[in-house]
């Protein structure tokens, strides 16, 4: 093996390879000199073997790109974004399936690689290798954690690559398991007292004998280099102190009636409460330093509330990063400054009378509670700012058509301000109630069932994922934040402005106007024909109202601005749109007679010239300055066609065949169209001449009633497939740049820029849309590598896919 030292795996398999070409042209040189009358030469035959091995080389690329499919359709995303570079990097520009495969990697790096939050990544089995995990910790931000179980050690696992990264001894089965402030360091404590410190490394710093008392079952806290230890001895609480650096006890004391207790995030005070009433401040050596209420007025508090509930308690609980103490009684609400010793106090007899979970926001504004002992308070957070005003939320569904299940008790988590929900359904839901001065709370997202009971649930230090422990042993790591930045509507989408930005759908009841690219929204007219309506650049309406059905309404937000003279027609009941926006509030439109005219606020009206047939759609340039109407041709079934405008004085410019998708140009000076017919997408310049003519993709519906929408800049086209998907194609070379899947019954979409607006079925079998960034190949490149976080296929997976 001398000859081999210093070369890597891939240069062995490299010179496999060339082993094998080598022994296959000796062979062909052999079969030669037998088959010398035939006339084959050793070229010929070399030749041959090279072109079987690229097809093999070529079919092993498309086999294992299926396989990426098929797995991240299965859920696991990770190893399928793995599959899926490892067909690309066999992919050969030269063969005949290139684009294909680059189409389907294009896919699976969007479907893997963009998801929306609370999307578990992997799931870890930490029994396979014999220590099924019961407790888990997670040290810091990195990819790092560690888990103990049945044995006498504590694993250390890389969440990237779900790998064992190292095996630490600790002599004894851990009874706890928690990190230290040190850089990734843990501290281990054995059911008989014995408690160690441990570097990253696996190096013990410390050892020490720690009292447990009659109960190990109490939540122990180490904070700061102190380990804080409650245990109970002859029925009452102490808390025990102890310096884990050094090993040595700072207090152990007494607390008759003990109820909760929480430590500062600094270790240098902690507070108690107590079953019969009050809470009080004690500082690190474990002497009181201050009442946050007294036990006679907690007490007298708790008495008023029993008349109309046993369920009465108190608890208390920290900031994670500030200097806030909240503690919770009989509906009082206490929020304390332990810096100025600041109190302020909050009685609301809404409040639940029991809480089973208590947490204050890492800044010390939000106070967050979850009641015990009523459905109704089960799945609800009461919520409080530090100004005492207050609400009550019920948690949000987040499954479509199932009520959402209730909050388990005392599982609400804490960290940057993130709140982390167990549902009875053993998900993970998470909500974020940063909201700038505005009481409320905002849902991050939830995951599916994830197994086994739920048994444990850990953060990184950055909140940007969870690590969920499952009874069974497995460890769930989720993405919280996700890399999908979509915007969800639940209404149905109707028209586009012409530039694009203002997206326009209706709910049923009222309509809505959105601005791509953003989170912003504003209410708008509601539409009674959902086929005589647009919106234009700046957010104004047209639509037609029930009790006018013929009469055209230009409104801005619910205020109408004016109403055309010429009636509407209403016999058509498509999606193309037979109404849009000029330059300014001006609107054109088809009227019943089959005109084409334009309106605006002061009653001008243009008429656009009439060269036969019935008006199929009206198009508009992104500035509205240019019209394109396109008409069915005569004789009937015969090919559209369309001409383009000026809106300012209606004086044509340009024609042609097909329908209209795209017209670009500003201030009335056309430079491109784009249309489609006859199977064919067709881009022209202003002069008429071809920029290209590409054919339809496969499986691109293209049937009178599919509604095509083109991009403003006349580069692309988006249309329904007849797969329950949309294609997006390159209207400059006719290839599917993406595939997006969809179950919406009345399937529309819109290209915006660099964002889809797409249908998609919603709640109630109501059509909603979503919005959706569309990346290019090296952009998700990069998204997929970030995911990965340099995970990479073992060589038994490499083995198996070649």
């Amino acid at each position: 093996m001398a000859g081999v030292v210093g070369v890597s795996l891939g240069d062995l398999r490299q010179r496999q390879r060339e082993r094998r070409m080598r022994r296959i042209t000796a062979a062909t040189a052999a079969a030669a000199l037998v088959m010398g009358g035939i006339g084959v030469s050793v070229t010929g035959l070399w030749l041959r073997a090279r072109s079987a091995e690229r097809a093999a080389h070529e079919e092993s690329a498309t086999v294992t790109m299926r396989m990426a499919s098929d797995t991240i359709a299965s859920g696991d995303r990770i190893r399928g974004l793995l599959y899926a570079k490892e067909a690309w990097k066999k992919a050969d520009p030269g063969s005949p399936s290139y684009d294909a495969l680059r189409t389907k990697y294009y896919e699976n790096l969007a479907e893997g690689a963009v998801y929306p939050p609370m999307t578990v990544l992997s799931k870890i089995d930490t029994g396979a290798l014999g220590d099924k995990a019961g407790m888990l910790v997670v040290p810091g931000s990195g990819d790092l954690f560690l888990t103990a179980g049945e044995g006498a050690r504590v694993t250390m696992w890389n969440a990237s690559t779900g790998r064992r990264v190292k095996t630490i001894d600790v002599a004894e089965k851990p009874l706890y398991l928690e990190k230290t402030d040190s850089h990734g360091g843990f501290l281990v404590m054995t059911k008989d007292g014995k408690a160690s410190v441990f570097d990253a490394g696996g190096k013990r710093l410390s050892h020490f004998k720690v009292k447990l008392g009659a109960s190990s079952s109490m939540r122990a806290s180490v904070v700061r280099g102190r380990l804080y230890l409650p245990y109970k001895d002859g029925g009452n609480v102490h808390i025990a102190a102890y310096d884990i650096n050094k090993g040595t006890a700072l207090f152990d004391k007494e607390f008759p009636g003990f109820e909760s207790y929480d430590v500062q995030s600094d270790g240098k005070e902690f507070a108690v409460s107590y079953e019969e009433g009050g809470a009080f401040r004690y500082d690190s050596t474990g002497n009181e330093k201050e009442a946050v209420v007294s036990r006679e007025e907690d007490a007298a508090h708790r008495a008023e509330e029993r008349k109309r509930s046993p369920n009465v308690n108190g608890m208390v609980s920290y900031a994670f990063g500030a200097k806030k103490l909240l503690y919770y009684s009989a509906t009082h609400l206490y929020r304390v400054d332990t810096g100025t010793g600041e109190r302020l106090i909050r009685h609301k007899d809404s409040f639940p009378t029991r809480v089973t979970s208590l947490s204050l926001s890492e800044d010390g504004r939000w106070a967050y509670l979850i009641g015990g002992g009523s459905s109704l308070s089960s799945n609800r957070i009461d919520l409080s700012d530090e100004y005492a005003r207050s609400v009550s939320l019920l948690l949000p569904n987040q499954t479509r058509g199932k009520r959402e299940g209730q909050i388990e008790d005392g599982v609400l988590l804490s960290a940057q301000s993130l709140f982390i929900g167990v549902n009875s359904d053993n998900s993970l839901a998470a909500w974020d109630p940063r909201s700038n001065g505005v009481l409320s709370i905002r849902a991050i997202g939830k995951t599916d069932d994830l197994g086994a009971q739920i048994v444990q649930v850990r953060m990184t230090k950055d909140a940007s994922r969870l690590l969920s422990l499952g009874q069974d042993g497995t460890v769930s790591v989720v993405d919280v934040r996700g890399t999908d930045r979509s915007y969800e509507g639940n209404s149905q989408l109707l028209a586009r402005s012409n530039d694009r930005r203002q997206i326009y759908a209706y709910d049923g009841v009222t309509g809505f106007v959105h601005e791509a690219g953003t989170k912003k929204g504003s209410p708008a007219a509601p539409p009674y024909s959902l086929s005589r309506v647009a919106v234009s650049n700046g957010g104004k309406v047209a639509w037609v109202s029930r009790e006018n059905a013929d009469r055209l309404i230009v409104s801005h937000g619910r205020k109408a601005l004016y109403s055309p003279e010429e009636k509407v027609g209403t016999e058509y009941t498509g999606d193309r749109p037979l109404v849009v926006f000029g330059r300014r509030d001006d609107v054109v439109y088809v009227t019943a007679k089959g005109k084409v005219v334009r309106y605006d606020a002061s009653g001008k009206r243009e008429t656009y010239l009439d060269f036969g047939g019935e008006v199929l759609s009206l198009r508009a340039s992104a500035d509205g300055s240019l019209l394109a109407v396109t008409r069915s041709n005569q004789p009937a079934n015969a090919e559209a066609s369309w001409q383009v405008f000026k809106v300012d004085g209606g004086r044509p410019v340009a024609m042609g065949s097909g329908e209209m998708l795209s017209v670009v140009g500003s201030a009335g000076k056309l430079e491109s169209t784009l249309s489609v017919g006859g199977g064919r997408i067709v881009r022209r310049d202003s002069r008429g001449e071809e920029l290209s003519n590409v054919a339809l993709p496969s499986g691109a519906r293209s049937d009178g009633e599919v509604l095509f929408e083109g991009s403003e800049d006349g580069t692309e086209v988006v249309v329904p497939s007849s797969e329950s998907s949309y294609f997006v194609i390159d209207a400059q070379t006719g290839k599917v740049l993406r595939r997006i899947s969809t179950d919406a019954r009345y399937p529309k979409a819109f290209i915006s820029g660099r964002y889809i607006v797409y249908s998609v079925l919603g709640t109630d079998l109501r059509d909603g849309f979503k919005e959706t960034q569309m990346r290019s190949l090296a952009q998700l490149e990069k998204t997929a590598d970030k995911v990965l976080g340099g995970r990479r296929l073992s060589e038994e997976d490499k083995e198996e896919i070649r």
